[in-house]
């Protein structure tokens, strides 16, 4: 595996983590209210299981 960075000016290789950012910031962080860090950690591993696993996709 090799580590990937775009050229300053070229956001072209950081565009599906960017989205990915957006998306789980738009479909759990803004939405719960988080009291300490461990439930922050608990609550985004168990969105990026989803995301991985169950979630609905058009990429076949």
């Amino acid at each position: 595996m090799q580590h990937s960075y775009s050229l300053k000016g070229y956001p072209y290789n950081n565009a599906g983590i960017e989205s990915f950012h957006a998306t789980i910031k738009r479909e759990l962080i803004y939405l719960n209210q988080y009291q300490t860090l461990r439930e922050v950690i608990i609550s985004v591993e168990n969105y990026i299981y989803w995301f991985n696993t169950s979630r609905i996709s058009l990429v076949g």
